[in-house]
């Protein structure tokens, strides 16, 4: 089954971001938490290939697969990383958090596909009194080849810078393994699920 098409949810500086659909007549506010961040779905790229919005580190991380058609859960494009050393790599991106959200519980979803879920880490992480800190981790549990979905939830604390505050895919050593990854949300409230393939 394919994903429901999306609407515009709230404009945000850097673009759009997209809530789900909700039945006719029913405001999506109402009924569905908002993915706060913008190009979740990797559709837009930079000319080498790194999607626009998020943080890539290092370069190397990201696996260039010579033009082929990214393998995507959702629209045409996802990311595909890969480690081969000991050293994380991270693929960030930062969510647009107000003062007034501390205390709110956060909640990021992403879906991927790999065959060393040991080494692939979906994390919330923000500088809290001037101190880099992790909030929240959780790690792949499957590694069957086909598309999972794994979500991690953090209460953002007092002390918390708000624009510090990013969900993190980190990955290391999967000895040349390439990893998928797509259709990552981050939300307040509950995120709907990601709709499965037939």
């Amino acid at each position: 089954m394919a994903s429901s098409p999306k609407k515009p949810g709230i404009t945000l500086e850097s673009g759009v971001a997209y809530a789900e659909d909700v039945p006719a007549g029913i405001e999506a506010e109402d009924q569905v938490a908002r993915n706060l961040i913008v190009n979740g779905s990797f559709e837009t790229k930079d000319e080498m290939g790194r999607p626009n919005g998020w943080i890539v580190a290092p370069p190397k991380i990201l696996a260039q697969e010579g033009g082929k058609q990214p393998d995507a859960f959702e629209g045409k494009e996802s990311v595909t990383l890969r480690s081969t050393d000991a050293s994380w790599g991270i693929l960030g991106i930062p969510a647009p958090i107000m003062p007034g959200d501390l205390g709110k519980t956060l909640h990021v979803t992403a879906v991927a596909k790999t065959a060393v879920p040991n080494f692939l880490f979906l994390t919330v992480q923000c500088n809290v009194n001037g101190k880099f800190q992790e909030l929240a981790r959780a790690a792949w549990p499957v590694s069957n080849g086909k598309w999972q979905e794994l979500s991690v939830s953090a209460v953002l604390p007092a002390g918390a810078d708000p624009a510090s505050v990013q969900a993190r895919i980190s990955t290391r050593n999967a000895a040349g393994h390439m990893v998928r990854v797509d259709d990552v949300r981050v939300a307040f409230g509950t995120p709907a699920a990601a709709v499965a393939k037939e």
